[in-house]
C-alpha cells in the first residue's frame, strides 16, 4: 500500500488553492491565480484521487445510499423510490465533485504553462496527460448523477453553458482517445511515483486504464448511437494494439488503499449504522446461481460460512430449487414484482454463488471476519409474527442461520405486523471488512474489461476474441479477487437456473419453465406447494440469453466497490432484473406504482438520475435551463438519460 503520510502532505500544500476554488458555481475563478510556478502539478492529481475516494460525509449520501441503492447493491433510500435530497446533491455538486474537477483542471492549466514557459520537468506532459485522463472520468461521474451540464469547461476562468450528454461523451471519448496518444512511456516517473496513491504514475498502468475507460464510456452509447458506439470501441481496440493495452489482471487494476477515522482516505463502506443489507434482487440474482454446493465452503477461510459445524449446517440447510420459504403475506410484501413475493426463506441456501458468502454474513452466525451485526444472546433472532384476522394468534420463529432479504418501497401494514423480521440482526448485511478493512477501493475491475468486450464480441464488433472467452474470463477475474478460484471452473459449467431464470453456462440458453415448489404456512402449520413462476423483465423477451449472462456477472462482479457502472447498465439495457420497490401503499414519487400496473414501465420503477441542485437554478440559471433542455423531460428522478434505453 502507498504511504498515507502523503496525503497530509498534499492537503498541507494544497489548502489555501482548494478551498479558494473548491465551489462548483465558482466557474469563473481562475485556478492559476497563485501562479503555475508555485505548486507541483503531481499535487494537484493526487489531491483530486484522493478526494474523491469521498470522506464518510458524502460517501454515505452518495456511494452508499444513492449509487448502492439504485444498482440494487443495498436497500436504499429516497431515490430508489423515485425522490431525492437536495442537500445530498448540493454537497456533491459543489463541495465535492466541483473541487475533484477542479483539481484535476488546475493540474492540466499549470502543466501546460510550465511546458510552455520551459520551467516544467521531463515528466510534465505525461501528468498533464493523466489529468485529462482523470478529468474525463470525473465529468461522466457527475454526467451519469445528473445528467447534461456544464462540467466540460468549468473552472477555465468563464461562466460555462451546459452541454448534452451527446457532446459530453463524445468530449469524453475524444480526450481519452488524445490523451492515451500523447502519453510518453519512454519518460521516466520515477521523481513523482509516491505522489499518485492511484496507480504510482506509471504510464503504462495509465494507459491501461483509459483504454479500459474507452471501452467503457463507448458502451455507454451503445443504445443511444450504436454505430458510433461501435466506432469508438473498435478504436480503442485498435489503439491498444492487443489484449494486453487494457487493465486486464488484478494487479493492473486502478486502485486506492483505503484507511479508517474520518478523512478523505476513510473506507467508503465504513460508517457503522449502515447495514447495507442485501437486497431481494441480490437474493433472486444468486440463489442457486453456478450450482456450487454451500458446503463445500464450510472449510473455506474468510466467508460467511467459515468453520461452521458440519452437523448446524445440515440442520438448516435448505433447497432453493425445491423450497421457496416460509409464506408470510400477511407480513410480507406481495405488491411487488419478486418472484419470491411474501416468502421468508428459512434456511441456509444450498446454493448460492460463492461470491456472496464473501460480501454477506449469515445472519446469527459469527465467522470472524464476515459478520457484521450479531447477537450472541440469540434475542435478536427470535421473531414474533401475526395474522392479522386473529391478532391473539402469535407465529414464533427464530430467524437464526436464515438467508433472507427485503425490497424496499412501502410495505403497509405489513411490517408493523411484525416484532423483529427487519431488523437488521435478521437479514444478511455486508462484510465487516468493508467497514473495518483492509481494503482497498477499486475504480475499475479488470473483470469489467472482460465482460465490456464479451458484449461488444457478442453484437459483432471487433474485440480481440469471442464473446464466450471474455466471458468465462470475466467470471474468473471475478472469482479470483474474492480469492475463491477453486470453484470458478464448476460455476461456468453450470445450468442450474437462478430465481430470475439465468443460468451461468453461456452455451446454455434454454428459457427456464414455471414449476411447482414447496413451501410452508406458519399462520396454520401446514406444508404446501405452490407454481414458482419465473418473472418478466419489462417486456424484455428472454431472461437466459447471452446479453443477460454478461450483465449479470458483471453486475455481481462490480458489487460492491463499481455501483455507478452496475446502475449505469441497468439504465441502459434494464439488465439484469431488479426486484421494484414494494407497492403496498402508495409511493409519492412513484405514483403508477400499484398492485396491477407494476409490471408496465421500467423507467416508472427504477430512479434513472439524480435532479439538479437548487444552486445551479439560483447561481446560474442560464446553464440550468440549457441542461434542462438538453434533458429533454422534466428535472425528475425518472427522467431517463439520453444515453439510457428508450
Amino acid at each position: 500500500m502507498r504511504q498515507f503520510k502523503i496525503y497530509i502532505l498534499v492537503l498541507t500544500l494544497l489548502t489555501t488553492i482548494s478551498y479558494s476554488c473548491s465551489d462548483f458555481d465558482e466557474i469563473n475563478i481562475s485556478p492559476t491565480a497563485v501562479g503555475p510556478d508555485k505548486v507541483q502539478v503531481e499535487y494537484f492529481i493526487n489531491n483530486s484521487i484522493i478526494k474523491a475516494q469521498q470522506n464518510p460525509h458524502i460517501a454515505e449520501r452518495m456511494f452508499i445510499l444513492n449509487w448502492k441503492g439504485c444498482a440494487h447493491y443495498e436497500r436504499g433510500y429516497y431515490a430508489i423510490t423515485g425522490g431525492d435530497i437536495n442537500g445530498w446533491s448540493e454537497d456533491y455538486w459543489k463541495d465535492y465533485v466541483g473541487s475533484w474537477i477542479n483539481l484535476a483542471q488546475q493540474a492540466i492549466n499549470i502543466g501546460n504553462e510550465q511546458i510552455e514557459s520551459g520551467t516544467g520537468y521531463s515528466y510534465t506532459n505525461n501528468l498533464v496527460q493523466i489529468a485529462r485522463i482523470w478529468k474525463a472520468y470525473l465529468i461522466s461521474e457527475v454526467s451519469d448523477n445528473f445528467g447534461p451540464n456544464p462540467a466540460i469547461n468549468a473552472f477555465q476562468g468563464e461562466n460555462p453553458d451546459s452541454y448534452s450528454l451527446e457532446d459530453t461523451y463524445h468530449y469524453i471519448l475524444d480526450e481519452l482517445e488524445d490523451a492515451v496518444g500523447k502519453l510518453d512511456e519512454g519518460v521516466d516517473m520515477s521523481p513523482v511515483t509516491e505522489f499518485d496513491y492511484m496507480l504510482g504514475f506509471d504510464v503504462v498502468l495509465w494507459k491501461k486504464y483509459a483504454n479500459s475507460l474507452r471501452l467503457r464510456f463507448a458502451m455507454r452509447l451503445s443504445e443511444a448511437d450504436n454505430g458510433y458506439a461501435q466506432t469508438k470501441f473498435e478504436k480503442a481496440v485498435a489503439d491498444a494494439g492487443g489484449i494486453a493495452g487494457f487493465v486486464m489482471s488484478l494487479d493492473e487494476m486502478p486502485t486506492v488503499p483505503e484507511d479508517g477515522g474520518w478523512n478523505d482516505l476513510t473506507r467508503v463502506m465504513s460508517r457503522p449504522w449502515n447495514r447495507q443489507y442485501m437486497t431481494a434482487t441480490m437474493s433472486n440474482i444468486t440463489f442457486g446461481l453456478g450450482g456450487v454446493e454451500s458446503r463445500n465452503l464450510l472449510s473455506v477461510d474468510g466467508v460467511a460460512l467459515s468453520n461452521l459445524d458440519e452437523a448446524v449446517f445440515d440442520d438448516h440447510v435448505k433447497s432453493v430449487q425445491s423450497y421457496l420459504g416460509l409464506y408470510m403475506p400477511e407480513n410480507i410484501a406481495t405488491a411487488v414484482n419478486d418472484p419470491a413475493k411474501g416468502h421468508f426463506f428459512d434456511g441456509i441456501p444450498d446454493k448460492l454463488d460463492p461470491r456472496i458468502w464473501k460480501m454477506f454474513g449469515l445472519v446469527g452466525y459469527d465467522d470472524g471476519t464476515v459478520m457484521f451485526r450479531y447477537d450472541d444472546t440469540g434475542d435478536a433472532y427470535d421473531i414474533k409474527a401475526w395474522d392479522e384476522k386473529e391478532p391473539a394468534d402469535t407465529v414464533r420463529l427464530n430467524s437464526r442461520y436464515s438467508f433472507n432479504s427485503w425490497t424496499n418501497g412501502d410495505h403497509g401494514e405489513k411490517s408493523s405486523r411484525t416484532d423483529k423480521l427487519y431488523w437488521s440482526y435478521n437479514q444478511p448485511c455486508k462484510s465487516k471488512v468493508y467497514h473495518d478493512g483492509p481494503t482497498e477501493r477499486v475504480w475499475f475491475g479488470s473483470w469489467e474489461t472482460y465482460f465490456l468486450l464479451a458484449e461488444a464480441a457478442s453484437y459483432g464488433w471487433n474485440a480481440l476474441g469471442s464473446a464466450k472467452q471474455h466471458y468465462e474470463e470475466g467470471v474468473a477475474q471475478s472469482f479470483d479477487y474474492h480469492g475463491l478460484s477453486q470453484f470458478a471452473s464448476e460455476y461456468v459449467l453450470s445450468a442450474e437456473y437462478n430465481r430470475v431464470g439465468t443460468s451461468v453456462s453461456f452455451d446454455h440458453t434454454d428459457e427456464a419453465v414455471d414449476y411447482t415448489i414447496n413451501n410452508y404456512d406458519p399462520y396454520t402449520e401446514t406444508a404446501g406447494t405452490t407454481t414458482y413462476e419465473y418473472p418478466t423483465n419489462f417486456g424484455l423477451p428472454t431472461n437466459n440469453d447471452v446479453l443477460t449472462k454478461i450483465i449479470t456477472q458483471k453486475w455481481i462482479a462490480n458489487c460492491p466497490w463499481v455501483p455507478m457502472e452496475a446502475w449505469n447498465d441497468h439504465r441502459r439495457l434494464g439488465l439484469p432484473f431488479f426486484v421494484n420497490p414494494a407497492a403496498e401503499r402508495l409511493l409519492p414519487d412513484m405514483p403508477n406504482a400499484n398492485e396491477t400496473t407494476i409490471l408496465e414501465s421500467r423507467k416508472e420503477f427504477f430512479p434513472q438520475r439524480l435532479r439538479y441542485p437548487v444552486s445551479l437554478q439560483n447561481t446560474n440559471p442560464d446553464s440550468y435551463n440549457q441542461a434542462l433542455q438538453f434533458l429533454g423531460g422534466e428535472d425528475d428522478v425518472l427522467t431517463p438519460l439520453w444515453w439510457s434505453k428508450k
